[in-house]
């Protein structure tokens, strides 16, 4: 039997280390790499969509949907993220798993008081960055070829429904020695026919940055399994979202990056995105 090279075992080992099948790499960017295009300060609100699965009578069927109080076979398969700020938007989206130690506090890290108010930026995954026309209630996504407008309703203080997603095609038009991005409509998308229920996101209290904690972290429980009512540790904090650029004009993404207040894993204080995973800036 031939031996296994070294070489392939540490580069197994290194895919493990990283988080194999999630979006990002750790890297030591810092703030100095790019420019800053999201803040997160007192200002900001965030509003969270947890998905729920359920099994069926029908094999290999699930059930999707956006309530806690699902049976004990259901799974939190993943968590959608708004985040307001001024006239700023920006919609995380999460790598989805059915096997997840915590159902309850994975994607969502406790602060000292008990609440699931920190984002886990380990399972952060697409990014839109975009505009929020409070005048219209829509939330505006483009990038360099096709744009979506997102038709929001504030149904409470604390829940946002999306209603609609219109999608455009975009298209440069010259006139005059100017060049203009045009929108052309290409189709509605209902959401409530399209997953077979409403699309609502709820309001995260106590929210004051991201945070990041491995999967197998067990600092937050005690003895029994349960979660700590206080929590003693401290996380890693990121106050501010980077997109590094190919162009001094802006206009071609080379990644999007997070820096945070302390090491992530040893020698590392940032996760990294490749530009795949900015959708609409």
């Amino acid at each position: 039997m031939k031996s296994i090279p070294l070489q392939l075992i540490l580069i197994a080992i290194l895919v493990v280390l990283c988080g194999c099948g999630r979006g990002f790499y750790y890297s030591k960017d810092v703030a100095t790499n790019g420019t800053p295009v999201f803040t997160f300060d007192e200002n900001t609100l965030v509003y969270a969509r947890k998905l729920y699965a359920q099994e069926t009578e029908f094999k290999g069927r699930e059930l999707t949907s956006t309530t806690d109080s699902l049976s004990e076979n259901s799974y939190l398969t993943e968590v959608q993220y708004l985040f307001f700020n001024q006239n700023k938007v920006l919609y995380v989206s999460t790598v989805s798993s059915r096997y997840i130690y915590d159902k309850t506090d994975s994607y969502l890290i406790h602060n000292s008081t008990g609440h699931n108010s920190y984002p886990n930026s380990f399972y952060f995954n697409n990014f839109y960055l975009g505009h929020h026309n409070t005048s219209a209630s829509l939330l505006e996504f483009k990038n360099k070829k096709a744009a979506q407008d997102w038709k929001i309703e504030q149904t409470s203080v604390n829940e946002i429904k999306l209603e609609y997603i219109n999608d455009f095609a975009l298209k440069n038009v010259h006139f005059q020695g100017q060049t203009t991005p045009q929108k052309n409509f290409l189709g509605s998308q209902v959401v409530d026919q399209s997953v077979k229920h409403p699309i609502v996101f709820k309001k995260m209290n106590h929210f004051k940055f991201l945070s990041f904690k491995l999967p197998d972290d067990s600092s937050d429980y005690d003895s029994s399994g349960k979660v700590r009512s206080t929590v003693a540790r401290t996380y890693a904090k990121a106050n501010e979202i980077y997109i590094a650029y190919k162009d001094a004009d802006h206009q071609k993404i080379d990644y999007l990056f997070i820096p945070f207040d302390s090491e992530l894993i040893p020698n590392y204080k940032a996760l990294k995105f490749g530009s795949g995973k900015v959708r609409y800036y």
